[in-house]
């Protein structure tokens, strides 16, 4: 007996015990589901993980020394000072292959979000929603093009979902919301319908059909373009344009701008033109030069006179730039030539006022500036600030094949962007948007952009991305979400333009996840491209970006939002000086696809000669 009851009461503690420790691992949950609530908050995530990523004890973002992506950078810097571009090139191959790696563990961990009955993907974790303002624009479009990139066998589901996206309305009509599970619409007025559609437009088609010239998202992106325009109804003195906020209307003006060169609509010129006019002969006229956030053009008075120069409201900066380089590649039709010279004053007026006003003691574009006052609103520093610069460069580029603007003012424009991004640079980490993952996003994206179409900042840009990817890489998840957001989308969006930038935008067909390919070049014209692979390996070294109509088209590669730069495609390589693991190679043989086969551990090592006038 006496034993029996000493079983007992030991039974009787272990099961206290037992029930104690499952009481604790609910509080722990509970604690845990508390802590990513709160972190989900970008103020108190600002708060919580400014000392984790931004402490800065010794090196940028404290990154500690022994941390492989910092050795991994210093590895490369050291080869291309001995000038070994081999060694240099196979470091960025890593550097590459680790950033689509991370794209994709992104796209996989949102795939099974995606309904298996309606096709379509929630907003976000807690939130249903199959909206296009954010799920289409800013998650889909990218989780369809790392799909394609990577040849991954979900891309025929996602596919079936542009499919299924497009069939939530009749012909003719604005894109739909519904609840992602039940495909029960959600209801929204015609204005919330045409901003959507238009932010569909801009975030989402396009960018796939810049990077791929996919028909299927080219054919989807028409059939939203002319819903918009027929839904159309604000009146201005130029007759009516889609909305009276400057967002839609420099989104629709950069969407316009490039259907324009591969379209036989005149439809889409003519509704530019116009949005131009109303812009320009009313608004800026009314704002003091500036884009005002919303303005009736009806009675042609500002509703908000603000300056909106971060999303929402920094596209017609682009806008205007858009439709300007189109007007002046169309400069031998007298019509479009008087467009261009009508326009180009109050573009570069308005352009000189974002300098003069809307930079704040850091030198670093702000979020918004009152028109009225020509005073700073939100001084904290513009994530989108190369949004505003891509606009800048722009017009500088489209006024000098002109040949008829003022060549000091368009020096001195210069000299702005050029400031800029010298503070930029100098910002070495700092929270563009509360450290959420999005900030470092659109910030590394704008970088990306200067460096490419500004080369001569390149040297100081470069490092600086390689820098802060690296902060923006550590908020990811180890379930492979960032998160757990629509703005997902955008980590892979960078993540995958830095890979481009770091391969030069070559990749292997079909991919694999063991073959890594890199690409170092120096001031010179040199450069040498590196394919390596851990596994065995058959198949094409080609390069990712295929040319198509939008890229034929183009005037002259325009610096655009939602493009993908070309960094080094076939068409610019002159020679190929010497290969190592693929003899007697010519520089069209890689316009073609180079065919190249691996044992483990093998090598193909192109050096290169870059034509002098790429």
């Amino acid at each position: 007996m006496m034993k029996d009851t000493k079983a007992d009461r030991s039974g009787s503690r272990t099961s206290v015990g037992i029930k104690v420790v499952l009481w604790a691992v609910v509080a722990m949950a509970g604690c845990f589901g508390i802590a990513f609530a709160v972190l989900d908050n970008k103020v108190t995530r600002a708060l919580i993980l400014d000392e984790i990523l931004l402490e800065k004890p010794d090196r940028p973002g404290g990154v500690p020394s022994y941390d492989l992506r910092t050795v991994l950078l210093e590895k490369r810097v050291r080869s291309m000072e001995d000038d070994d571009l081999v060694g240099a090139a196979a470091t960025n191959g890593v550097l590459a292959q680790e950033a689509i790696l991370r794209s994709l563990a992104v796209h996989d961990a949102w795939m099974p979000m995606r309904d298996p009955e309606t096709k379509l993907f929630p907003e976000a974790y807690n939130n249903s929603e199959w909206n296009y303002r954010n799920t289409a624009a800013d998650f889909f479009g990218f989780q369809l093009q790392i799909a394609m990139y990577t040849d991954a066998p979900t891309l025929e589901d996602l596919r079936d979902t542009l499919r299924a996206e497009a069939a939530l309305t009749g012909p003719g009509e604005l894109c739909q919301p519904v609840n992602a599970k039940t495909g029960v619409p959600i209801k929204e007025d015609s204005r919330e319908l045409r901003f959507a559609s238009s932010e569909y437009a801009k975030d989402g088609l396009l960018s796939v059909y810049e990077a791929y010239g996919d028909e299927q998202a080219y054919a989807r992106l028409v059939e939203v373009v002319d819903a918009i325009l027929a839904h159309s109804n604000e009146e201005s003195q130029f007759g009516i344009i889609p909305d009276k906020r400057s967002e839609v209307l420099g989104e629709m003006l950069q969407v316009l701008s490039r259907m324009s060169l591969v379209s036989q609509n005149e439809a889409y010129p003519e509704m530019a033109s116009r949005i131009a006019d109303a812009i320009i002969g009313q608004m800026l006229a009314e704002n003091h030069g500036l884009p005002a956030h919303t303005f009736d053009y009806a009675s042609n008075t500002a509703d908000k006179p603000v300056v909106m120069l971060r999303d929402h409201g920094n596209e017609v900066v682009g806008g205007l730039a858009e439709v300007y380089a189109l007007a002046v590649s169309r400069s031998d039709d007298p019509i479009w030539a008087e467009r261009a010279d009508r326009w180009a004053e109050p573009i570069a007026h308005m352009l000189e006022l974002i300098f003069d006003v809307a930079v704040n003691d850091d030198g670093l574009i702000v979020n918004t500036v009152d028109a009225d006052t020509m005073t700073i609103v939100d001084d904290r520093p513009n994530d989108n600030w190369g949004y505003v610069v891509n606009g800048v460069l722009l017009f500088i580029e489209a006024s000098e094949r002109r040949g008829n603007f003022d060549t000091e003012r368009l020096s001195r424009l210069q000299e702005n962007v050029d400031s800029v991004v010298a503070s930029v640079v100098a910002t070495d980490g700092i929270a563009w948007e509360g450290l959420h993952h999005d900030g470092y996003a659109d910030t590394i994206e704008s970088a990306l952009y200067c460096a490419y179409h500004r080369p001569e900042l390149a040297p100081i840009l470069l490092p600086w991305i390689d820098d802060q990817i690296g902060v923006m890489m550590r908020m990811q998840l180890s379930s492979g979400f960032v998160a757990r957001t629509y703005l997902d989308g955008n980590f892979i969006r960078t993540a995958m333009m830095y890979a481009d930038m770091r391969t030069g935008g070559w990749s292997v067909e079909p991919w694999s996840p063991d073959v890594r390919v890199g690409l170092a070049m120096n001031q010179d014209g040199d450069a040498a491209l590196v394919v390596e692979s851990a596994a065995a390996y058959e198949g094409k070294l080609v390069y990712r970006l295929p040319p198509h109509a939008l890229v034929e088209a183009l005037p002259w590669d325009w610096p655009r939002l939602n493009s993908w730069p070309r960094w080094l495609p076939p068409e610019a390589i002159g020679e190929v000086v010497s290969s190592d693991g693929a003899e007697g190679v010519a520089a069209e043989d890689l316009a073609e696809g180079l065919p190249i086969s691996f044992e483990p551990g093998g090598r193909v090592t192109l050096n290169l000669k870059i034509k002098a006038d790429r």
